[in-house]
């Protein structure tokens, strides 16, 4: 049985779904936005702070082949429909370069001002080159630096600038608990990690034995 999305006040969440043109496959991430404009804003208000904000570097080595096709967009008021957004600008096109390492992936580490797993989230960027990696790290080391940089910019310039603002967090849905208690904290230090993850995807094409 499918369970309901919480209800947390004023926060939306957002699927950035990407498209590799060369291979062909399709990957999203799932970050949470909380309004700290008056509100309720609208789903293109959100998505245009977004676009108006994102840089290259955010997306550490993720080959140039992948384009953010479009933000899916749910306010988690527990009645609003989901809106597809369209993204705009160029500050979503990654730069990585080689061919795509299947389960490798780059982490962008979200940290609140709360202690505990729930209040503390993680950002898998897919796809990402070979040529950014070496021995299980992200490479050059620059490019890990530069990822912080433009996360923690982008953290401020999304709360700060003119017009609808708001801000990245981590939402914990408290599904063990039928959604009591769920609720949101905002992202107060973003840190991209040296080293890779790893993620538990079929390498494409390929079988698996059934013994």
């Amino acid at each position: 049985m499918t369970i309901p999305l919480p209800v947390i006040s004023g926060v939306w969440r957002v699927t950035f779904n990407w498209h590799n043109a060369v291979t062909g496959w399709n990957t999203a991430n799932v970050m949470h936005f909380r309004e700290i404009t008056s509100g309720p804003l609208s789903s293109s208000a959100v998505a245009g702070t977004i676009s108006a904000n994102l840089h290259s570097d955010m997306w550490v080595g993720k080959v140039s082949g992948d384009q953010l096709v479009n933000y899916q967009m749910i306010r988690l008021d527990g009645t609003s429909a989901t809106a597809i957004e369209l993204p705009t600008g160029s500050g979503w096109a990654p730069v990585g370069s080689g061919d795509v390492a299947p389960q490798v992936a780059a982490i962008i580490k979200l940290q609140t001002g709360i202690r505990g797993r729930s209040n503390r989230g993680r950002i898998y960027l897919s796809n990402q080159g070979e040529a950014n990696t070496t021995n299980g790290a992200i490479t050059p080391s620059s490019i890990v630096t530069a990822a912080t940089t433009a996360w923690t910019t982008f953290q401020t310039n999304i709360q700060s600038g003119s017009g609808n603002n708001i801000v990245l967090g981590v939402a914990s849905y408290m599904r063990a608990h039928g959604g009591s208690g769920a609720h949101f904290n905002p992202a107060t230090n973003i840190v991209c990690e040296t080293m890779c993850a790893t993620q538990r995807r079929r390498q494409p094409g390929r079988k698996v034995a059934r013994h």
